[in-house]
């Protein structure tokens, strides 16, 4: 079985919150875990986690959501929805790439990209898009390089360049999409400067099935990135994973298996079981 990967959303206490509101605004929604440290949702086909973690991080439009919509009328429902609360990043219009697209950052600062075009999916798809600026601006396909030649299965679908009018940044990645297992993202460097980078506010959890597949994710990207707590670790491009094993939630139903996970850095299962 391959490990999983799914991204997780910091909030300051408002998970359930944006879960109900979520439910209400995106198509295919819905609730499958629920308790008091995080929401579980799947939206459409893909899971997604809100962790109530607190105030210490923010997501910020340096991950965002890129939803394909279903209809023309269900991409400007879904962008207005969204929009109620929150802040318009580019306003939605036809642009050159799709006939209707819009970037906003909702209510709870987490930020989507909502599109409809005839050539695109119309399922209802969508996939975590990391834009590389400021001091990883110009290293997506570095980026894309590393990714797979971590991950056993994967593949690059798509890459789009900035063309040579584009100036400095020419050549770099306008679009690109890659799968990693089963997981699909949208990798794109930044062609302006941005008051944002990658940190802890969108994480990806990669759930592991046993301790070997732990520690060679663990080792992979903390060995050009940094360690961090609780199972948390940085790649060298400062994106941040959370490397669990499968079923982890019921590894630490015991005050004792909480009390070793809160002092792990990368987890220990077998620590973790006989505690």
């Amino acid at each position: 079985m391959s490990p999983t990967i799914y991204p997780c959303v910091w909030h300051n206490q408002t998970g359930r919150e944006a879960a109900e509101f979520y439910q209400l605004v995106l198509p295919g929604c819905s609730i499958i875990e629920d308790n008091p440290v995080a929401v579980q949702l799947q939206v459409f086909d893909k899971k997604i986690l809100l962790l109530n973690g607190g105030p210490q991080f923010m997501p910020n439009p340096g991950i965002s959501f890129f939803l394909y919509a279903r209809s023309a009328q269900e991409s400007k429902e879904i962008f207005e929805q969204l929009s109620d609360g929150g802040k318009v990043l580019m306003p939605f219009e036809k642009y050159p790439w799709a006939a209707q697209y819009g970037w906003i950052e909702d209510r709870y600062h987490t930020s989507w990209q909502i599109t409809w075009d005839e050539n695109y999916p119309q399922t209802g798809e969508w996939k975590p898009s990391l834009l590389f600026a400021n001091e990883v601006q110009g290293k997506a396909h570095e980026a894309i390089e590393f990714y797979s030649s971590i991950f056993p299965q994967h593949m690059t679908l798509q890459i789009e360049r900035y063309p040579e009018e584009a100036g400095t940044t020419a050549g770099q990645i306008m679009f690109s999409e890659i799968e990693l297992e089963k997981q699909r993202f949208i990798l794109m460097d930044s062609g302006i400067p941005h008051a944002f980078n990658f940190n802890e506010g969108v994480s990806f959890v990669l759930e592991c099935n046993d301790q070997e597949e732990i520690d060679y994710y663990w080792q992979k990207f903390t060995a050009t990135g940094a360690e961090s707590m609780c199972g948390w670790c940085s790649d060298q491009y400062n994106v941040f994973w959370q490397v669990i094993p499968r079923n982890f939630t019921s590894m630490i139903q015991s005050p004792q298996a909480v009390e070793a996970f809160m002092k792990m850095r990368k987890i220990e299962i077998d620590v973790l079981k006989n505690a």
